[in-house]
């Protein structure tokens, strides 16, 4: 679905961006979690690899600096554990602003609030596209209202 500003009707950005704003603080957080993760791993397993298998001396330095590339190594596994945490996270709440919207709708019919609801609890990967087909037809509906009431 492209998101772009051009593309997407006001309306459609305007819940988009008050979805960014509500998981904004975790995906910063998860942001700067895979950073470091992906910077720490390869650093750490190439050095190991070198330490071990290319360059395998005797001096006494070694194995600690083995050790220091293991624990290097297991930081950024832990960040990355982190960061697919902090992921899960982001979902959850764009999933629960999603269905929170939908259910609070004064536009929508309840058949079509239970509809959506149902297509974003069985595809939760397609929610985003599932919301904007809702808010588009809740757009309509809110036009043809506007205009019956105008006319």
């Amino acid at each position: 679905m492209d998101l772009s500003r051009k593309n997407t009707p006001s309306f459609v950005q305007k819940e988009i961006e008050h979805m960014e704003e509500l998981v904004s603080p975790v995906s910063k957080k998860a942001s700067k979690y895979v950073f470091w993760s992906f910077l720490l791993m390869p650093l750490s397993f190439f050095n190991l690899f070198v330490i071990l298998f290319i360059n395998p001396s005797s001096s006494r330095s070694i194995p600690l600096m083995a050790v220091f590339y293991a624990v290097l190594g297991a930081a950024g596994l832990a960040l990355y554990r982190e960061a697919r945490f902090h992921h899960k996270e982001i979902l959850k709440k764009a999933h629960g602003y999603i269905l929170e919207r939908i259910n609070n709708s004064r536009v929508a019919s309840e058949s079509q609030k239970k509809e959506f609801t149902f297509l974003i609890q069985k595809q939760p990967i397609r929610a985003l596209d599932f919301f904007i087909q809702f808010l588009e037809q809740e757009n309509k509906k809110h036009k043809r209202d506007n205009d019956i009431l105008n006319s």
